[in-house]
């Protein structure tokens, strides 16, 4: 049962803009993940018909699996789980060897879903491995990467690893399918070709961006890194060009001249760089003070370029004046295609708040979560809670594209709580992470309402109400409460008129999305007949022109136009005007054809001269009857015709909103 809360709100004083950004608006189901062990999720995706898959890392042998490829974890497992829109566990299983698993990444593509991690098992892992079918002989973790049906059948998976300590961190999904891997690695698998970006390994821990194709096999890969230590931590893709970001020790090896900042600061810098899909190198960054930063998540900007999130903990680093408030915030950048900033600002408070990964909503606004210990600085006043609950709690922020700060609230309970990752729909937000509290976590009736171990993974599902221009298909979608030609709008666009001038989208001719204004000129009332006049917008008004006619006595198929009708030639009455008004006009006859008799039809008053609102007279036989009132206007005797203002269809209006 949804619980009703007020709302991830803005920090806005304009209720005009608040109903413009997105926000979380009912927290519509949580449930905790786990058994009497440790458990806990790191990772979040959706796929198209709305179900959920969550990956971890479980240590309990009940409680957590379902239909399961492995029922129960050896020590600590992998955990891969889906879930149906509606919060229905349809199936969880574990997966790795005798040794220690935790998958870190996971994405769908196409009828499949993938997991990747860092496992210590030399066994239990590759099956039918087209890249590393088995774990290099050094003591220290491999990577892994796993593929299952969304039936939890696994399909294949392989070990990414050297001698050194080896990780997969992130996935992105390629147009073709192709899952682009990244992480960092030491020496050993055959990451790089000869035709690669980077093909020779820089030295100590490298970064890599390895391609793997349906089945497993490397399509490319390219170490990225100098001789220092480098971790790939993040990665995402926008068309045809792919990002990556981390951070580094290495002078050399990074950053393209003329880029943003094309040498090394101090201690560990993180970076930024741009790749095409088939893996040249556009440019690269580096983006540090004095400090050290670390960490980092990215998200392809919905204008260009990316966004980058790291820790950071000396001032400098911003456009907008902004310092670090605590001991280490967090630092975002968005930079262009060419890789140059465009700007960058801190957010935090006076505490520790480290970033875990962002995304961009359907709007193109920015939601950034992680985890903090900060009591202030990051909550709006009206969020969907306010304080901070126990010694740390994930937190979810909301920023405009241009780095505003807009909304923010944490979430948890009275312990510890971290956030994994998020994953923004049109009217989804999804959550998931660790939690040690016992409260402030699932809703009544949810797949497990209870904790149940020393840490539970946790999946919370908040509502999103559109902002302005949103897309929506009904009024209850929008913040607004108002829905039209696609959009969540500011106004009830349109009304009911026969036909209007306005809209509310791009897409429908208007100026922008979510503002009612005048359409774009344009035709708005399309001719129903031969006889009929083409009514169009002319970019100022916002009411279609009245309907006219052509006029009386113009050659038709059939004959002459008169009234808007076609009538066959010698039936046809003498033209009587240049322009005939039709049934929209503003006449006073409600678009009826004005009768010339003096005399009122029976049953009707009228005095000499007034329209009886007849279209015509009959006498007792059926036949017209033609007079002249003395007001310059005059009816030709028409044997056998009807009423003819009946014989001209109405048009409808253009579009309808929906309010």
């Amino acid at each position: 049962m949804p619980v009703r809360i007020g709302g991830l709100l803005m920090l806005l004083t304009s209720a005009s803009l608040v109903a413009r950004v997105a926000r979380a608006d009912e927290l519509k189901w949580g449930t905790y993940l786990g058994g009497a062990d440790d458990d806990r999720l790191y990772a979040v995706d959706v796929d198209v018909d709305g179900n959920i898959y969550v990956t971890g890392s479980t240590r309990s042998a009940t409680g957590v699996t379902k239909a399961a490829h492995k029922p129960a974890p050896e020590g600590t497992d992998a955990l891969l789980a889906k879930f149906a829109p509606t919060g229905e566990l349809l199936w969880a299983t574990c997966f790795g060897g005798p040794g220690e698993d935790h998958a870190f990444a996971v994405a769908v593509r196409g009828d499949s879903v993938v997991i990747g991690g860092r496992t210590a098992s030399s066994s239990g892992i590759a099956v039918d491995s087209k890249f590393q079918g088995a774990k290099d002989p050094a003591p220290e973790d491999d990577g892994f990467v796993a593929q299952f049906t969304d039936d939890g059948a696994l399909e294949w998976a392989t070990y990414i690893g050297g001698d050194r300590l080896d990780f997969v961190n992130a996935f992105a999904v390629g147009e073709q399918g192709e899952l682009f891997v990244v992480g960092r690695s030491g020496l050993g698998p055959e990451i790089a070709g000869l035709d690669s970006h980077q093909p020779e390994f820089g030295g100590g821990v490298d970064g890599y961006v390895l391609v793997l194709d349906e089945t497993g096999a490397r399509s490319w890969g390219t170490w990225y890194g100098g001789s220092g230590f480098e971790e790939v931590r993040a990665v995402a893709r926008r068309g045809d060009t792919l990002y990556v970001g981390g951070h580094t020790s290495s002078a050399t090896g990074i950053a393209t001249p003329g880029a943003f900042q094309p040498t090394y600061d101090d201690a560990i810098d993180l970076f930024v760089a741009a790749f095409d899909v088939d893996g040249a190198r556009h440019w690269g960054s580096y983006f540090g003070s004095a400090g050290a930063e670390t960490e980092a998540a990215i998200v392809a900007h919905p204008d260009g370029g990316v966004v980058l999130a790291g820790i950071g903990s000396k001032p400098g680093l911003a456009t907008d004046g902004t310092a670090p408030v605590g001991e280490a915030d967090v630092i975002l950048a968005r930079f262009d295609d060419t890789g140059a900033r465009v700007w960058s600002t801190y957010f935090g408070g006076p505490e520790d708040d480290y970033p875990r990964h962002l995304a961009v909503d359907p709007t193109g606004g920015l939601v950034l979560v992680g985890i903090t210990n900060s009591a202030a600085g990051i909550a709006s006043p009206d969020a969907f809670k306010p304080a901070l609950g126990g010694d740390r709690d994930a937190f979810v922020a909301g920023f405009g594209a241009d780095a505003a700060h807009l909304w923010g609230t944490y979430f948890g309970g009275e312990v510890v709580d971290d956030a994994g990752s998020v994953v923004v729909t049109h009217d989804r937000l999804l959550l998931v992470g660790r939690t040690d509290s016992t409260a402030g976590i699932a809703t009544p009736a949810a797949h497990q309402d209870v904790h149940a171990g020393t840490s539970d993974g946790f999946l919370a599902v908040f509502g999103r109400l559109a902002p302005l221009g949103g897309p929506c298909v009904a009024a209850d979608a929008c913040a607004s409460g108002l829905c039209s030609d696609g959009v969540c709008c500011d106004t009830a666009c349109g009304g009911s008129d026969d036909g209007d001038c306005q809209a509310c989208s791009v897409a429908a001719g208007g100026a922008a999305d979510g503002t009612c204004g005048p359409r774009a000129p344009g035709p708005c009332r399309p001719a129903a007949s031969e006889c009929d006049v083409e009514e169009a917008c002319d970019g100022v008004g916002l009411v279609c022109p009245a309907d006219l006619f052509q006029d009386d006595g113009t050659a038709c198929a059939d004959g002459l136009c008169s009234r808007g009708a076609c009538i066959p030639s010698g039936e046809t009455a003498e033209p009587t005007s240049t322009a005939t008004t039709g049934p929209d006009s503003d006449s006073g006859t409600g678009g009826q054809p004005v009768p010339t008799t003096g005399e009122p039809p029976t049953g009707t008053a009228s005095t000499a001269g007034e329209s009886s609102g007849s279209d015509e007279l009959t006498d007792s036989s059926g036949g017209s009857q033609t007079e002249d009132a003395g007001c310059g206007c005059s009816a030709t005797s028409t044997p056998g015709l009807l009423v003819l203002g009946l014989l001209v269809p109405r048009r409808r209006r253009r579009r309808s909103g929906v309010q």
